[in-house]
């Protein structure tokens, strides 16, 4: 083989293994869109729930809550749902956000500016 050979063999390796680098992170810009994307669903979805729930004064709205008698379990706490909506929604505490589940109106614009902003 002689060199010029060896040079345009090794300039075609570096070329292919470029468009494989972009093509790659292409894909994962697709990923980490459709990700994003479905992540805003969920909460979406979440949040109309538990709207509907926080409206109904029933066992479920307790369970959201978590006001039910009893002892809490050692350790480290699990995070609630109303924390991670409250977080999402950017209402500052969640009993803002169940004061806001009350009025409909205000709670649908609460949840549209949350999904417009992103995750």
């Amino acid at each position: 083989m002689s060199s010029s050979s060896i040079i345009s063999r090794n300039i075609i390796c570096i070329s292919i293994l470029h468009w494989h680098q972009i093509f790659f992170l292409l894909w994962l810009a697709v990923q980490s869109h459709t990700t994003r994307l479905l992540i805003s669903k969920i909460r979406k979805r979440q949040a109309t729930f538990f709207g509907h729930v926080m409206r109904r004064e029933k066992l479920e709205n307790l369970v959201t809550t978590g006001m039910l008698e009893g002892k809490r379990s050692r350790g480290k706490q699990r995070e609630k749902l109303i924390e991670g909506l409250a977080d999402w929604l950017k209402a500052g505490k969640s009993l803002e956000a169940i004061e806001a589940t009350k009025d409909r109106k205000k709670w649908r614009t609460m949840i549209a500016n949350a999904v417009k902003q992103g995750t």
